[in-house]
């Protein structure tokens, strides 16, 4: 069953996005996309504050060579299935974020926010940087860590939406967990239970779910790197030209068996510039279309 089944309303004028209750919906939750969604119902200033802190807190804990409790802000994530999104194909079987890609990353992203001399306090830069390189770290699991941040913003908003639609939160309550900015650790929330067949459910605004992240490792490459790399092509030969496809090819030819991620990590090294170009890319491209 579709939420939109259950509420007996329109796909089209339905104010969340339309899950399924039953299986997973391959979509991911966007940090990006949740800076600028402008969703009544839904606090994403206080997300958007939660992301921010939990990596800008990561990262301190690392330049203060606090190993041991990075590892428990992240042993002391729990599996959650209640947002319906992720890979599993048939049923909701996800088995959560891995992250020891996640600590074996942390120099990399340590060396990379000095250099560019990121700015912790703004979430978009922060949240990118995690993205975009930790290596094995997919788009699943980093949606899944997303939702472990947020999760007393996404069921404070699901409440919200039942309202609308005439609908209420079952009686009885749940423990789980999600970020406190204020105190920078995970806290113990007790929330109350909205279900559908026995699947429990928590929704999320349309315009926070995408089908891939915008900043995600493919697209850096794909946008301020293919454009330095063409333009480094063209200063040694004028005529050049190529396609996207083409220039694909030939940056597959130029750091042969590397990575989306690792062709980022090493051109971000040499040319921080590029970081922050992407950053203002996608602030520039998102503001107003929220």
């Amino acid at each position: 069953m579709k939420i939109s089944n259950y509420f007996d309303v329109d796909t089209k004028s339905l104010n969340c996005f339309n899950i399924e209750t039953a299986t997973d919906t391959k979509r991911y939750l966007d940090p990006t996309k949740i800076v600028f969604s402008n969703n009544k119902y839904f606090n994403h200033d206080l997300a958007s504050k939660k992301i921010g802190d939990f990596f800008k807190t990561l990262l301190e804990l690392h330049d203060d060579n606090r190993e041991n409790e990075i590892l428990e802000l992240l042993k002391n994530i729990h599996e959650v299935n209640d947002t319906h999104l992720g890979e599993s194909k048939n049923k909701v079987n996800g088995h959560g974020p891995k992250f020891d890609a996640l600590v074996e990353a942390m120099n990399t992203i340590s060396d990379i926010e000095k250099i560019v001399k990121l700015d912790k306090n703004v979430i978009l830069s922060t949240s990118l940087v995690f993205n975009i390189f930790v290596l094995d770290f997919g788009p699943d699991s980093y949606s899944d860590l997303i939702t472990n941040i947020i999760y007393a913003e996404l069921s404070d908003y699901t409440e919200k939406i039942l309202k609308v639609y005439g609908q209420k939160m079952l009686p009885h309550k749940a423990d789980r967990f999600s970020w406190n900015e204020k105190k920078h650790s995970w806290e113990k929330i007790v929330v109350k239970y909205f279900e559908i067949d026995g699947e429990r459910i928590v929704l999320f605004p349309k315009k926070i779910a995408v089908s891939s992240h915008q900043g995600s490792s493919v697209k850096y490459l794909q946008s301020v790197i293919f454009d330095k790399i063409r333009a480094d092509l063209l200063k040694n030969d004028p005529k050049f030209k190529a396609n996207q496809k083409e220039l694909k090819k030939i940056v597959k030819g130029m750091y042969p068996g590397m990575t989306s991620k690792e062709i980022d990590i090493s051109l971000t090294k040499t040319n921080p510039d590029l970081f922050l170009k992407f950053c203002e890319k996608l602030t520039k491209d998102n503001k107003g279309k929220s």
